[in-house]
């Protein structure tokens, strides 16, 4: 159960951030969320962590359950990878590194989990392990960057999507991964952008700012420095 607590801390890590962030441009507007029943917290990472989460199983060729005894070699690497709370540029362990891009809604709306998670499928991501959705590296079950909702805990339980509601998404990638980083990151800022465009959502950085393409620029100078760096 070890890695399946790292990876739980890195989605609530990167769930609080965006919860903060969706929080603080609420109080700014000063606008009421048009869902009142939605209960909006900040995640506890131990309490997240020690919950016993199961994967809903395959859906449109995701790879397997949460259980990382039975995953292959190349997850349970990616799974470590996701092994300490951080956000765009932080150390995980040693050289690696998070990169993390957000949708988040407009004026305090809410989206319903059964229109994101078509939006999710439709752009090619699977859900999968941790009830998260994955870009899968091409016919391997190696996921090269997920996804998970803005509100805790960050899964997606496609038992309950009907009363779900998300105030946006958290993308986000490891460096290094299986693939090259530059190819990885314009793969999931296409998608995040797509996504946002289909659900009339913004497209934010790591801070929450609009991305602009100069910030998008930024980002991509250093995975070439980190690359040179580790290289």
């Amino acid at each position: 159960m070890a890695e399946l607590r790292w990876i739980l801390l890195i989605v609530g890590a990167v769930v609080i951030g965006g919860v903060y962030l969706w929080s603080k441009r609420q109080l700014d507007d000063d606008r009421p969320v048009n869902d009142s029943s939605q209960k909006r917290t900040e995640p506890s990472l131990d309490s997240s962590a020690n919950s016993e989460m199961e994967s809903t199983g395959p859906v449109a060729g995701a790879g397997r359950g949460s259980d990382q005894e039975s995953l292959p070699e190349g997850k349970r690497r990616h799974s470590k990878k996701l092994a300490s709370k951080g956000s765009t540029y932080q150390d995980l362990s040693g050289d690696e590194k998070i990169i993390s891009l957000r949708v988040a809604t407009k004026g305090g709306l809410l989206l319903n989990g059964m229109d994101i998670v078509k939006a999710l499928m439709d752009a090619g991501l699977m859900h999968g392990s941790f009830q998260i959705f994955h870009r899968m590296a091409e016919n391997t079950e190696v996921p090269v960057f997920s996804v998970a909702s803005l509100l805790e805990p960050g899964t997606f339980d496609l038992s309950k999507l009907e009363s779900m509601n998300t105030p946006g998404l958290t993308f986000f990638m490891v460096l290094p991964g299986e693939l090259d980083g530059i190819e990885v990151f314009d793969d999931m800022l296409a998608t995040a952008r797509g996504i946002a465009e289909r659900t009339n959502c913004e497209l934010l950085d790591e801070k929450g700012g609009a991305l602009t393409a100069q910030g998008a620029g930024y980002i991509r100078d250093e995975i070439v420095r980190y690359q040179h760096q580790t290289g």
